[in-house]
């Protein structure tokens, strides 16, 4: 095992995290009614959801990178023991750890599209999580060769090629690191294009 695949061991707990942020930064909004201020202020809307992408981009990367870091130091004496420090020259390195940082910015947005499109809290944080954590988990226990390719374009099982540097044999591993790259970026760009689309036509 690669040691930068120890230090992001905590990359489902942070994409649950993000999940909710990303659901939060919208919907909290139509939740106070605050939103009808917001669209009044700004009438064309796309760039109010435009900022709040931006926003979340920027905060998720901060707290990705702070987390990473702090990772990084409390496993660097258990990952010394065993000479699993990793090299900050080692693209394996950078590999992973910008894969986990590239696969919550994806989580993140697909959350924030989902918010908008559904305005709820509760709503948005269920079909999050279930596309992002439950449906990789539940459909890797029906062995039909169909169902597991379906499975390998999830999201989280979509991102391993990015957060593995050897051999696995977990689901989505077999995909390229090209398109793990376009599968997870995919997931973000629908829900926010679904998003842009439906908040231009329906009222607040």
């Amino acid at each position: 095992m690669h040691g930068a695949e120890v230090i992001a061991q905590g990359f489902q707990f942070a994409m649950l995290t993000v999940a909710v942020l990303g659901a939060l930064f919208i919907t909290g909004e139509y939740s106070t009614g605050m939103i009808r201020s917001t669209f009044a202020a700004v009438p064309a809307r796309i760039p109010v959801l435009a900022a709040k992408a931006v926003a979340l981009v920027v905060l998720t990367t901060a707290v990705t990178v702070v987390g990473v870091t702090l990772s990084y130091l409390v496993t660097m004496p258990q990952l010394s023991q065993y000479d699993l420090v990793p090299a900050l020259d080692d693209p394996g390195t950078w590999r992973v750890l910008g894969g986990t940082v590239y696969s919550l910015i994806a989580a993140a947005l697909l959350s924030l599209g989902i918010g908008t499109l559904l305005r709820s809290t509760a709503a948005t944080v269920t079909v999050a999580l279930t596309v992002l954590l439950l449906l990789p988990g539940t459909l890797s226990f029906i062995n039909l060769d169909w169902v597991q390719t379906i499975v390998s374009y999830l999201p989280l099982p979509a991102s391993s090629a990015l957060l593995r540097t050897g051999a696995t044999d977990a689901p989505g591993a077999d995909l390229s690191v090209e398109a793990s790259l376009v599968v997870v970026a995919a997931y973000a760009v629908v829900a926010m294009v679904a998003a842009a689309v439906t908040l231009r036509r329906r009222d607040a």
